[in-house]
């Protein structure tokens, strides 16, 4: 491995390890950026940077155009140099202009050093376990580098496998005892970065594309058994306005904050909307959303959140005081009520009947029909819908054909081949039509068990869309006209019905994209599992799971005694690196010379100690320059030379070192 990059310089693999961890940034900065860190570094290897820089004026304007460059261009994209974004693409900027002035060995260093500030940047913007294992290679890459400044090339990955060895527990020390804080890169980002999943309104077709992907939209624990499958509505939006093509929300409110309840005292809208069911139990859950680049969350109905920074909206929903930018964990409660809204204001009431003028008239005159039919009986007409949609000739497919103008009728007299969106907009439009309150709500529906046996995995192929109907004394009712048609879709969720591969289309083109989503469903999931292993057991190992691990653990319960181990901890690796460090630089003598190296410290008290440039029989021979030891060092000197340099077998090796022990020992016992 060495070998491959034995052509490069130590100064080529500095300048090739900073241009990765600028690569790194690629998703989150301007492609610009990377473009141009791409440009410094190629030219700054080998004998590029002689033949580009021969001159000194040119080096220095290449410096400037590249920063001050840079920096206008920052300024004109974030209108600001302060922020994560903009503080990120200044620390970029820094490398890049390093990288043009590496004079000396203190260059080098400040390089390598700013590049890691420039690696832990990394998680400003995400700490899922992608990012971690860039991150970790981004570090290799800089130590690698470092490594490479301090030696000619042997044993570097040697040596860089081992630094990785002696960090792992340090790391691991600090990462269980070190007292927990709020992580400093959890910020939110504001990002204009496009991301699967709901928009805040839909038209035909919307839903369709999304169900074709297996991408996570978010995760859910719930304390204790999670409810059945048809009961796992997760409400996100509430569409009330309808102009002929796409449905939208009523309220808007950034604009309206009185709609908004963030905690605290109930508004009156509360208490006047809700009726409480006492009989039924409250059901937690949390909630692992995956980055939606929106301020709405996905819950059961109806839900209530004491989080920061989330508040309840008027049509019960939850909305955050920030988009979700990052993988967010929230904890939920399923409250139970009996009745939402039993009495609606006339403005509401207006709202939610709401029809585009002379659109649709077939759908009007079928209302009207039918209506008459029931006796004028809201409940009884409901129930009639739904029975007329069960009787026709209705298909439910992800392919269904393209709608004109008078969409409602042609996809119930016409077509007749849709998805959810289709038949919850068709049904809210019925029932507007017969004087019914009604809207459309979007979110998703259903959840697979997760691999790890608890938590529910709700993907962007369960995007759903039902209706909701006012009726009165009964309030706000959930009605799914989609069951009437795939019941199996409710019951066994999306999963199960992706497993038709005539519901992609029966053509050679779909058959061959079905079995592609197969594949790419198998390998996105267990991608997704370990992503949520990792947020769930590292990035959400807070405050409190840290205080129950070590408690259950080790029995610590004050943050003295979690320090006292932290410290204890860290102290017994230090020593036995400590340990290492001594052992392998520590002398190590020849059998013959652990006898010698005995006597020696037996005459160093009389100034005739072996000295650490001396050799042996150099040694023996200036002891054997005082009289009183001349003949013993003489005999020594003899038999260790003969025994040392000219063995003549093993057995008379073995007998030279028993006389050499024998002869120190009588030397040593005449010495006391």
């Amino acid at each position: 491995m060495t070998n491959v990059f034995a052509w490069l310089t130590r100064r080529d693999i500095l300048i090739l390890s900073q241009w990765f961890i600028i690569l790194l940034h690629l998703p989150n900065m301007p492609w610009w950026l990377s473009a141009l860190g791409t440009v410094v570094a190629l030219s700054q290897l080998g004998r590029l940077r002689e033949v580009i820089y021969r001159h000194v004026w040119i080096e220095r304007t290449v410096q400037l155009l590249a920063f001050f460059g840079g920096m206008i261009a920052v300024w004109l994209l974030y209108r600001t140099f302060f922020g994560v974004e903009a503080g990120v693409a200044f620390l970029l900027l820094c490398l890049i202009g390093k990288l043009l002035e590496l004079k000396a060995r203190r260059d080098e260093y400040v390089l390598l050093t700013l590049g890691l500030f420039v690696i832990a940047g990394l998680f400003l913007f995400d700490q899922n376990l992608t990012t971690t294992i860039l991150a970790f290679l981004g570090v290799v890459a800089s130590l690698y580098a470092m490594i490479a400044q301090n030696d000619h090339g042997a044993g570097r990955l040697r040596t860089l496998f081992w630094l990785c060895a002696q960090a792992l527990p340090l790391m691991v020390i600090l990462f269980l005892f070190f007292p927990r804080l709020p992580p400093l890169w959890s910020v939110q980002i504001h990002s204009n970065k496009a991301k699967t999943g709901m928009t805040d309104s839909i038209s035909p077709g919307d839903i369709a594309e999304l169900s074709q992907s297996s991408e996570l939209a978010f995760r859910v624990i719930f304390e204790g058994a999670p409810p059945a499958k048809p009961e796992l509505y997760w409400r996100g939006l509430v569409l009330g306005r309808f102009d002929g093509k796409t449905w939208r929300p009523v309220y808007n409110y950034e604009y309206e904050p009185s709609g908004l309840w963030r905690g605290g005292r109930a508004p009156a809208w509360v208490d006047e909307s809700l009726s409480f069911d006492d009989q039924q139990p409250t059901r937690r859950y949390q909630l692992i959303l995956e980055p939606t680049q929106q301020n709405w969350l996905f819950a059961l109905s109806v839900p209530y959140s004491s989080d920061r920074g989330v508040g309840l909206t008027r049509d019960f929903t939850l909305q955050t005081a920030m988009p979700t930018t990052q993988r967010q964990t929230f904890q939920l409660l399923q409250v139970p009520v009996s009745t939402v809204d039993a009495n609606l204001t006339q403005e509401q009431r207006q709202t939610y009947l709401q029809l585009p003028a002379a659109d649709n008239p077939q759908s009007r005159l079928l209302a009207t029909a039918l209506m008459q039919k029931v006796g004028q009986d809201p409940v009884r007409y409901a129930n009639a819908l739904l029975q007329w949609i069960r009787q026709q000739d209705f298909h439910y497919t992800l392919k269904p054909p393209v709608l004109n103008k008078h969409r409602i009728d042609e996809f119930l007299f016409q077509t007749r081949r849709g998805f959810c969106e289709h038949y919850s907009s068709s049904y809210v439009f019925l029932l507007r039509a017969a004087g019914i309150p009604a809207r459309v709500v979007v979110g998703y529906q259903g959840g697979e068990l997760g691999r790890d046996g608890r938590s529910l995995e709700i993907r962007q192929r369960d995007a759903h869309a039902w209706a909701e109907a006012w009726f009165a004394g009964r309030g706000w009712v959930r009605i799914d006209p989609t069951a009437a048609i795939a019941p199996e879709r409710i019951e066994r969720g999306m999963d199960a019905m992706t497993e038709d591969a005539t519901l992609f289309g029966s053509d050679a083109v779909s058959q061959l994209q079905y079995q592609q989503f197969k594949v790419l469903k198998e390998m996105r999931e267990l991608a997704d599992y370990a992503s949520y292993l990792w947020q769930r057991d590292i990035v959400g190992f807070d405050h409190h799971r840290q205080q129950d691990q070590l408690w259950r653990w080790f029995g610590l319960k004050s943050i003295w005694t979690q320090i006292l181990w932290m410290v204890v901890g860290l102290v017994v690796v230090l020593a036995v690196i400590a340990f290492r460090l001594w052992w392998k630089r520590r002398p190590v003598w020849h059998p013959l010379d652990q006898p010698l190296m005995w006597l020696s410290k037996r005459l160093e008290s009389q100034g005739l100690g072996k000295q650490l440039n001396e050799g042996m029989l150099d040694w023996l021979g200036r002891v054997g320059q005082v009289a009183a030891y001349q003949q013993r060092a003489q005999q020594l000197a003899q038999v260790y030379a003969q025994a040392r340099y000219a063995p003549e077998s093993e057995q008379m090796l073995s007998d030279h070192q028993r006389k050499l022990r024998k002869m120190v020992k009588e030397w040593s016992n005449d010495l006391k």
